[in-house]
């Protein structure tokens, strides 16, 4: 679960970075991507949701002594992942769209 988490963590970090946005933390990327996308209308709530799913998966299978997901369960979350990182890619470019745009 930890790449799965870890490729969704660092594409939302790579686009807060592209707004001036440096949070330090898994929690700060989480609320800042809130804040910043979802509070902002650029991005629904779901995938915000699927940020944090993701991180709650890695923390349990990397520090609880007694934690298993079935198949189907770990199919489901590497599949979020892949849906989270698409449409990470495509708020990339809608930002650098808008962001040309506005260039003189």
């Amino acid at each position: 679960m930890s790449r799965a988490y870890y490729a969704a963590f660092s594409v939302a970090r790579a686009v807060l970075l592209l707004v001036g946005e440096e949070p330090t933390t898994h929690s700060g990327v989480a609320f800042r991507l809130w804040f910043r996308f979802v509070e902002g209308g650029l991005l629904e709530r779901e995938y915000a949701r699927v940020l944090n799913v993701l991180r709650e998966a890695r923390e349990e299978g990397d520090y609880a002594s007694a934690f298993t997901l079935s198949e189907k369960e770990v199919e489901e979350l590497i599949e979020d992942s892949e849906r989270f990182v698409r449409r990470m890619e495509k708020l990339w470019r809608e930002i650098r769209e808008t962001s040309e745009r506005s260039l003189p």
